[in-house]
């Protein structure tokens, strides 16, 4: 988010410079300039899922591997349906950041930077809850060991 932030903050520079805030035509900037941030998201979604099924499948018991995931999927679309609510609910506060017509005009910027926010409070919270999580094989291996030490 904190990419698309600053990648919006130059396109409006441009359209500032070559004056043309008002008029939601093309602008003299390239549209490759999306490619970081969608080359981000794109990497993250591969890692993200990929690393979420590795977990169920790893830290399930049989029965809950394919429910486990299931869940999962059902969650994300859950937050897309939330994502659509947050945007109303941000012009609607906001003074309509979204609501014009003209990308130009509008403050998409802002918006990004919120959502770069509530990613970070979002990863502080995901780092708290991991802290807690321990792995079934860590715990196995442990008591593995402990009852090797102590004979049973």
């Amino acid at each position: 988010m904190a990419v698309s932030a600053v990648m919006e903050t130059h396109r409006k520079s441009v359209a500032r410079k070559h004056d043309m805030v008002d008029s939601p035509g093309p602008l003299p900037i390239t549209m490759f300039w999306h490619g970081f941030q969608h080359a981000i998201f794109g990497m993250a979604d591969m890692f993200t899922l990929i690393g979420l099924l590795e977990f169920f499948y790893a830290e399930s018991s049989a029965g809950m591997k394919s429910l486990s995931t299931t869940i999962s999927w059902c969650s994300m679309g859950l937050g897309y349906f939330m994502s659509s609510a947050m945007v109303e609910v941000v012009n609607k506060v906001s003074s309509g950041w979204l609501a014009s017509d003209n990308l130009n005009r509008d403050k998409l910027d802002y918006f990004y930077w919120l959502l770069a926010g509530l990613s970070i409070v979002n990863f502080g919270v995901y780092l708290l809850c991991a802290s807690w999580y321990r792995y079934k094989r860590v715990e196995e291996k442990t008591e593995a060991t402990s009852n090797r030490d102590t004979g049973i």
